[in-house]
């Protein structure tokens, strides 16, 4: 019943869509901007696992609306109508009173879908996904929003994978046909299971940024954040993006980034934590960097090259390049 309760309405919202690589500060980002109270946050709706009903694979893929299914276009349009549930998710670490609420009333992200419903005073409508990467533009296409496509340099994104012990796999790209002719050409007569691990990984980061060039070339306003220049100097970074929404910038707000941000220069995350928010975010490159061997090294530098040149000044480097630099926070205005 209190999920056909709506005190909102999303269709005056002004909508946000924070997505990219996974590991490169999308839930930080969205968590910041959630910090205005206008703000009502959406949690990777199309993640197979925690996500709507209707989301089956992962990374869906759309170009235009028109040209998707009827059931997947229908997906994208109960999004914005806020017309959609969320899958119960339980976690190891949850206690048997967790395991029940969750179960009987609200699991995993539904407690924030709930909250937002909710919101009378909300203005704006954020989805936070990093699976949603790939359909940026079919949802542009039906509605205008901001989108921020954050970007973190393939080394430090591959170090903190295996930092985090995960095994991410490039199947989900390469056996959705149209999308790997796209942006994996590579992969399209290759047998995923004959890749390493590195590999896999390399080469989800590739896709990921080819759609960020797809969607320049496109004429998708996207604003491209990187992870490295963004760390190091968060508040000012933050301020500017603030001010090019109109969302209120407050104390608060500033004291919250510099607690999360600086951490007395800490850059390792605590052991066994997926997000560890109260670290020196200048310090992560080096840091996840460190988890890589050279042969790994070696092997994602060859195959993140095509987009690993052009953004960044050298392989090994977080320094961006010049076209880096002109391509980050651009499509925002300035502060002031």
């Amino acid at each position: 019943m209190l999920s056909k309760i709506m005190l909102t309405d999303p269709a005056k919202h002004r909508w946000m869509m924070v997505t990219g690589a996974p590991r490169s500060g999308t839930s930080y980002f969205g968590d910041i901007l959630a910090l205005d109270p206008k703000v009502n946050s959406i949690i990777e709706p199309f993640n197979p696992d925690a996500g709507m009903p209707d989301v089956t694979q992962r990374y869906m893929y759309g170009v235009s609306p028109g040209t998707m299914s009827e059931l997947d276009r229908g997906t994208l349009e109960k999004l914005y109508k806020y017309d959609f549930k969320l899958k119960t998710v339980h976690s190891s670490r949850d206690k048997l009173a967790e395991k029940v609420f969750k179960t009987v009333l609200f699991g995993g992200n539904e407690l924030a879908l709930l909250k937002a419903r909710f919101n009378r005073g909300a203005e704006y409508s954020l989805i936070k996904d990093p699976i949603a990467v790939f359909l940026v533009e079919p949802l542009y296409r039906m509605r205008e929003l901001d989108c921020f496509f954050l970007v973190r340099h393939p080394l430090s994104f591959v170090g903190s994978l295996k930092r985090l012990g995960w095994n991410f796999k490039v199947h989900p790209l390469s056996r959705n046909r149209d999308l790997c002719a796209m942006y994996l050409p590579e992969l399209v007569d290759v047998d995923p299971d004959t890749l390493s691990w590195t590999e896999h990984a390399a080469y989800i980061w590739l896709a990921i940024g080819r759609q960020l060039e797809h969607l320049k070339q496109a004429e998708i306003p996207i604003i491209p954040v990187f992870h490295e220049e963004i760390s190091a100097d968060p508040v000012a970074h933050y301020r500017r993006i603030y001010d090019h929404l109109g969302l209120e910038w407050t104390p608060k707000v500033s004291s919250r980034i510099t607690e999360t941000s600086t951490a007395s220069g800490k850059a390792g995350a605590q052991s066994g934590v997926v997000h560890d928010f109260f670290r020196d975010a200048s310090s992560i490159f080096d840091h996840s960097v460190a988890q890589l061997d050279p042969e790994q090294i070696d092997t994602i530098a060859r195959i993140t090259k095509p987009i690993l040149d052009t953004w960044y000044s050298s392989a090994d480097s977080a320094s961006l390049s010049d076209y880096g630099r002109d391509l980050h926070m651009s499509n925002i205005r300035a502060s002031g």
